[in-house]
């Protein structure tokens, strides 16, 4: 979660004040501000990976969602091998079609 609240008491992986902002400004965050409380998923986003410390080819597609009436986002980068791991358990029955 990015934020400037220090309501939230957060006790993860905050790494400064600016990161909010920061992802604010990109075409990214321009985007999931105009319209708060609404998912929005991405491809990689390598200029703004560097600030979060995030690996661009460790993720396949990120997801962000700002919430309304504060200065909070949470972002999260979804694995493809974690993603694909997690559909192959899936038991649809006989007629399966598993995607790839």
């Amino acid at each position: 979660m990015l934020t400037t609240n220090t309501k939230f008491g957060l006790t993860g992986n905050v790494q400064d004040s600016t990161l909010y902002s920061r992802f604010m400004e990109t075409d990214e965050g321009k985007m999931i501000l105009k319209d708060p409380g609404k998912y929005f998923w991405f491809g990689r986003q390598t200029e703004f990976d560097k600030d979060l410390n995030a690996k661009s080819d460790s993720y396949f597609i990120r997801m962000a969602r700002k919430f309304k009436n504060t200065d909070a986002c949470i972002i999260v980068d979804i694995n493809r091998n974690k993603l694909h791991e997690i559909i192959s358990r899936l038991d649809f029955g006989e007629h399966e079609v598993p995607g790839r």
